[in-house]
């Protein structure tokens, strides 16, 4: 059984399906997705939103539930990636965009 101490659960980057049970041990969990949520939503945002040639990419922090991507939003950032591959884009996303996104969520996050 697991038991946590902890009052937050932060998913980033992690590819697999949390289940209910163990996000139910924590006060707050939260994801850090790089997509536009609801649009898209799943592990292979990234690559969808290039195939889709969008201009922008986002990050969006939001609260887990359940559903896959579908907790109330905290904070989305955007960032022009127009004319971008694949591969500059995610150094953007998680090398500089999403860390300053969570940090923020978590300001946000902890002012409420």
């Amino acid at each position: 059984m697991l038991r946590s101490k902890s009052s937050i659960l932060i998913s980033a980057g992690f590819p697999y399906i949390i289940p209910e049970f163990i996000l139910k041990k924590f006060r707050v969990v939260i994801n850090c997705h790089p997509g536009k949520l609801p649009k898209y939503k799943g592990y292979y945002s990234l690559n969808l939103a290039i195939n889709n040639n969008e201009n922008f990419f986002y990050s969006t922090i939001h609260y887990m539930n359940e559903k896959i991507d579908s907790g109330k939003k905290i904070l989305e950032l955007k960032f022009s990636g127009k004319n971008m591959t694949l591969n500059q884009v995610q150094k953007i996303m998680l090398g500089i965009i999403e860390p300053h996104a969570l940090f923020l969520a978590l300001k946000r996050i902890y002012l409420i």
